[in-house]
């Protein structure tokens, strides 16, 4: 690894590293890694394949959390219309300087609980992937914030919560699921069995039916993602699990 630039961000320092092997690049902030692609864009995390199976067909996409906007690039090329909101001010020129951010993505920089209660649109899907140095926001992983989110997206959208830990106080995910399914929504626990992600993804329904991820071929996505993706697990609230939706 060496390393290709740092900089001072707004939750500590961020580095900027490449993969001499390959010239895969990671965005560093502090101990933890926000983003891992290869350099053609394409997310290494499957957490992120993941997330993009969940919003399905989604034509428009709201993002919370940047990072070095490889979703938002995976999305955009597909033809998705997509809007970043980050309140780092020096996110969106990382992103766009190393990590090849797709000209059609839009990004705001500004505080996200200020833009979701003055943004006028809604989104066909919400993803939430706020994280600091030690993992998801706290303040974006409640109760009262994600119903507050939830008005952002259509009837029929989703919404998407990365609940990442890198180490920090561990956000009660299933509790979290639980109370999204306790006010009449369909709410799915995503976990991996096994490998080194820590994140666990919650998907929420809003007016419409709990739509199973579809992992499909492995051999198209890229290998350090194959982990993650082929041991993931699906739990309900209410009902006995996993389930097994791949």
């Amino acid at each position: 690894m060496r390393e290709i630039d740092s900089r001072q961000g707004r939750f500590g320092e961020i580095r900027i590293m490449e993969r001499q092997r390959d010239g895969a690049r990671l965005y560093c902030v502090g101990d933890g890694v926000q983003t891992m692609s290869a350099p053609d864009g394409t997310s290494l995390f499957g957490y992120v394949h993941a997330i993009k199976l969940l919003i399905g067909n989604a034509r428009t996409v709201l993002m919370l959390g940047g990072g070095g906007g490889s979703l938002a690039t995976m999305l955009a090329r597909r033809g998705v219309d997509v809007t970043v909101v980050d309140i780092d001010d020096v996110a969106e020129d990382i992103a766009r300087r190393y990590f090849g951010l797709d000209h059609r993505v839009r990004w705001v920089t500004e505080d996200a609980g200020t833009f979701i209660r003055s943004c006028p649109d809604r989104f066909d899907a919400l993803v939430i992937d706020a994280c600091d140095e030690r993992g998801a926001v706290e303040a974006f992983a409640t109760e009262e914030s994600l119903v507050e989110s939830l008005g952002l997206v259509r009837g029929g959208g989703s919404l998407v919560l990365n609940l990442a830990n890198n180490g920090g106080p561990e956000i009660p995910a299933w509790q979290l699921a639980s109370a999204m399914a306790g006010r009449g929504l369909n709410a799915t626990l995503y976990r991996p069995a096994l490998g080194n992600e820590g994140n666990e993804l919650l998907h929420v329904a809003v007016g419409g039916p709990r739509t199973p991820i579809k992992i499909g071929n492995l051999s198209d996505r890229p290998k350090e993602t194959w982990l993650y993706l082929s041991t993931l697990e699906a739990f309900i609230p209410g009902e006995a699990g996993p389930y097994d939706f791949m």
